[in-house]
């Protein structure tokens, strides 16, 4: 086993322990917080809101996603086939965030 397999293997053991000891389990559905994006072409920022979600389980781990799409920032290449300029900008598409098991209200 790699380095990165051990950690993801002991990550994904203590999320499956910590949704057990607050009563939960995969697929149930949770109060959660979500960590949309804002702002526009420039710069993005990181605001918080509180929402429901499901626990659901991906091949990275244990996350809660969210039963909304908010708003979530990617970096775009202003020339993608130039070699010379690295010049990009933030863009924004909708998507059901996925956040930690550890932000789960109790």
């Amino acid at each position: 086993m790699t380095r990165n397999e051990i950690e993801l293997a002991c990550d994904l053991a203590w999320q499956k322990k910590f949704i057990e000891l607050i009563g939960h389990k995969i697929g149930d559905e949770v109060e959660c917080t979500f960590f949309p994006n804002s702002g526009n072409s420039k710069s993005s920022y990181v605001c918080s809101v509180i929402d429901k979600g499901i626990i659901v389980e991906t091949d990275k781990g244990i996350f809660v996603k969210s039963n909304k799409q908010y708003d979530k920032s990617y970096e775009v290449r202003r020339y993608p086939n130039s070699s010379t300029s690295l010049s990009t900008y933030w863009a924004y598409r909708k998507e059901n965030l996925l956040s930690h098991v550890r932000y789960i209200k109790q």
